[in-house]
């Protein structure tokens, strides 16, 4: 996953504004270590990778329901 790809399921799950912060509190991480991997400058481990999907997968569920 590219660091422009974490951002847009970040915004797609949370919106615009403040996804950063409500990610970094989903995943138990620190909102600097998920602007990190937002900008490029911190690989995406694979299990935040895996989670990030899940999130997103659960609320299209949601959505469709």
């Amino acid at each position: 996953m590219t660091a422009d790809e974490f951002s847009a399921s970040g915004a797609r799950i949370y919106g615009l504004y403040g996804w950063k912060t409500q990610l970094a509190k989903r995943l138990g991480r620190r909102r600097e270590t998920i602007a990190r991997y937002a900008s490029g400058q911190a690989r995406i481990p694979e299990a935040v990778e895996l989670a990030l999907q899940a999130l997103e997968a659960n609320l299209i569920a949601e959505r469709t329901a």
